[in-house]
């Protein structure tokens, strides 16, 4: 998705909000699996649209697996698992502001605890894997291939989970890693966002090379306060996250003022 489709996401259509409706009764458990869907012409009267919005927005749901339609049985709610379920989130992804917000309240304490074990685990040769991933990022940027960079992005947060060395946090990352790089693809079309992202993992590996833990969580704190301000500035829009990232770069100041007395 380009930058001229990121300007026109408030733009939705009847279709898509009769989506959102449904799709965000399932998730948060108003309509649980095995539950039946009123019948179609309820639903239109109900909302407000015609029958042919409501069969739009359910044929998607459908299609993500969300949704089961039986003859004579009519449409149910489909068992949900994870992968299926961050699979959902992609229609919502920077279509609605409150699914971004959810997503990098999850993503800035996730990778705050990739970041942290990756300094305490690192070896000589992770580093090199990190520098080399960064270099093919450059390489990239460079000729203006965001595909290839948007990739290496969403691989460069992975594998700071693997550097870390915590299986169940590196199986919960390659779950998500779809979702985080259809973000990163989201987001690196605005203006300096790829040249940024670069400075950052860059400096989140030096930090880690030095083993010094509070300037790596500032880094990755800084890092993802700049997407938050980058998507804000540019979307025109206000994620209400301001209070979260306040309350981490204090704590953060006081972690790093107890860093430096234990490596007195």
């Amino acid at each position: 998705m380009g930058t001229t489709d990121i300007a026109a996401i408030q733009k939705m259509s009847t279709a898509d909000q009769v989506f959102r409706v449904l799709h965000d009764r399932i998730v948060s458990g108003n309509l649980k699996p095995g539950d039946r869907l009123p019948s179609q012409t309820h639903l239109a009267e109900q909302l407000s649209v015609s029958r042919n919005t409501v069969r739009e927005a359910i044929h998607k749901l459908t299609l993500m697996g969300l949704l089961n339609g039986k003859p004579g049985v009519g449409t149910t709610v489909q068992v949900s698992t994870p992968t299926r379920y961050v699979g959902s989130l992609f229609p919502h992804l920077l279509l609605d502001s409150a699914t971004v917000r959810e997503f990098l309240e999850v993503r800035l304490f996730m990778e705050k605890a990739s970041v942290r074990l990756a300094v305490l685990r690192a070896k000589p040769d992770d580093i090199i894997v990190l520098r080399e991933l960064i270099d093919k990022q450059k390489a990239a940027a460079k000729v203006g291939n965001l595909e290839q960079f948007n990739d290496l992005d969403a691989d460069f947060h992975l594998e700071l989970a693997r550097v870390g060395r915590n299986d169940v946090l590196v199986k919960f990352l390659e779950t998500v890693r779809d979702l985080l790089r259809r973000f990163i693809s989201e987001v690196s079309p605005l203006p300096g966002a790829v040249t940024r992202a670069i400075h950052y993992h860059t400096k989140l590996t030096d930090f880690i090379a030095d083993q010094d833990i509070a300037a790596a969580e500032r880094t990755m704190v800084e890092h993802l306060h700049n997407v938050v301000d980058t998507i804000q500035r540019n979307l025109k829009t206000d994620l209400n996250l301001g209070t979260l990232f306040e309350i981490e770069f204090e704590c953060n100041s006081k972690m790093t003022r107890r860093w430096k007395r234990v490596k007195r």
